[in-house]
């Protein structure tokens, strides 16, 4: 993992004043649309943002509602900011679009309610998806097939999980789901009783998740802005904030991971 850069928030009060010091003092509205996975932190971004800038000619409200990653690109045309719920990929950067990584939401493992089980180890984790323990009594569960949920090849979580944890490569899977809302529901329903799946740990009740000793992986995810802006006074003062000492603390106290360096 890339290290984050270190900036003390007293250089970023110094910076920000200096650049603003001779802006008119007539108000601009910022709306930040997009992915609903980056909603929560990018509420708390520009809420924390919004604190250290020295002038009010500023304004952000970031809408609850989303409207998807894809709309997020398409409202940085408009404003300086969308939101993201993944990396961009190389198409939508060739559409003059740049990210600002926020933080990276947790992923987690979740199984069904008949599993018996609630915590287990990585290495365990790895003989499950390597088909070396397939019933969840090997780990000394319920006596059942362990279903394994998976998601299509380009899904952000299996990408980021494949690239941290090798063995989800060759995986398997007796199901593969193409959306979020197919994997939350799969393992309410009766037929994910015994099921074995994965995602971002803010999509799933609680009762669902899966504790895995030593595992950690998360998505990078928060703003898109359009190369055009990427002087903008505001922009740079985002990215200045960003890569702060202070933002990543704030990361960590509100249960995300630091992200990795854009």
């Amino acid at each position: 993992m890339n290290q984050i850069c270190a900036i003390s928030l007293r250089s970023i009060v110094i910076f920000l004043t200096f650049i603003f010091s001779n802006i008119a003092s007539a108000t601009e509205n910022q709306i930040v649309m997009g992915a609903g996975p980056s909603t929560a932190v990018v509420t708390l971004f520009f809420k924390h943002f919004s604190e250290i800038i020295p002038t009010k000619q500023y304004t952000f409200k970031v809408e609850q509602r989303s409207i998807k990653h894809a709309g997020g690109i398409t409202a940085s045309d408009k404003y300086l900011f969308g939101r993201t719920g993944r990396p961009l990929n190389q198409k939508e950067k060739a559409l003059n679009k740049r990210e600002l990584f926020l933080a990276r939401i947790p992923l987690t493992m979740v199984s069904g309610n008949q599993t018996r089980i609630k915590k287990i180890t990585l290495e365990q984790l790895e003989k499950i998806f390597t088909q070396k323990i397939t019933n969840w009594n090997q780990l000394g569960g319920a006596d059942h097939k362990i279903t394994l949920v998976g998601r299509e090849d380009t899904e952000a979580a299996l990408n980021v999980l494949t690239k941290t944890y090798p063995f989800f490569t060759h995986a398997n899977y007796d199901k593969k789901l193409t959306r979020d809302h197919q994997v939350v529901n799969f393992i309410k329903s009766n037929d994910g009783d015994y099921a074995l799946a994965f995602g971002a740990i803010s999509n799933f009740d609680e009762q669902y998740h899966l504790t895995v000793e030593g595992f950690e992986a998360g998505i990078n995810l928060g703003l898109v802005y359009d190369a055009n802006n990427a002087s903008h006074t505001l922009v740079e003062s985002a990215r200045i904030f960003a890569k702060s000492e202070t933002w990543t603390d704030i990361v960590r106290k509100n249960g995300f991971l630091p992200a990795e360096t854009n």
